[in-house]
């Protein structure tokens, strides 16, 4: 027999599983295009020769033997046997957030994210700048700020403000430029976002 106390409580379990759904599904949406190294779409590690180009004219940043020396890692470095760097971990939830990864940030406004969310961000290249974000994909309520920066490549010397932008490296071999902003003075590209993928300097 089905009492009364049993419709109530069945009808708070429904509730409440309700709830959860619609805070999951309110925390970020999960429609973006992303290359990140957790998508089905992962791509291998990024390894530009020196005078490549993605935007006509400009040739990618190409970092110096030292740099990972630098960051206090090996002077030798092999991807294939893992031995860059190991990506940084953060859990980030509405109040904001920095993650830090060497000389990079990813810095999280109030508000992007609707609740707890463990962010991530990784070297993507042994002889370049590129990070890969996650999770993904993901994009955020309110758009995030990614600084990348040329230290430590060749136009790191170069008077004035260098023809650089972060790029969203849709596949292997697909670039898109995103509207950035050079700081000579920190050495650093900024660009927002409202999606994770991999991102690079070109």
């Amino acid at each position: 027999m089905i009492t009364l106390q049993t419709i109530k409580r069945a009808a708070w379990v429904m509730s409440a599983l309700a709830l959860v759904v619609l805070l999951a599904l309110g925390c970020s949406r999960f429609d973006a295009p992303t290359a990140s190294q957790s998508a089905e779409t992962a791509v291998g590690m990024w390894a530009p020769r020196p005078g490549d180009q993605i935007i006509l004219g400009h040739d990618v940043p190409i970092l110096k033997q030292n740099y990972w020396e630098s960051l206090g890692g090996k002077s030798h470095l092999s991807v294939d046997d893992g031995s860059l760097p190991p990506p940084r971990t953060m859990i980030i939830g509405p109040e904001g957030g920095t993650l830090q990864l060497g000389y990079h940030q990813l810095i999280v406004p109030p508000g992007a994210v609707l609740g707890d969310v463990t962010f991530q961000m990784g070297y993507a290249s042994a002889n370049a700048v590129a990070v890969d974000c996650v999770p993904s994909p993901l994009t955020f309520q309110v758009p995030v700020t990614l600084i990348l920066s040329y230290f430590g490549t060749q136009y790191e010397d170069v008077d004035g403000t260098p023809p650089l932008s972060v790029v969203y490296m849709a596949s292997e071999n697909s670039f898109q430029p995103v509207p950035s902003v050079v700081d000579p003075g920190s050495l650093t590209v900024r660009a927002t976002t409202d999606h994770f993928s991999r991102y690079i300097i070109g």
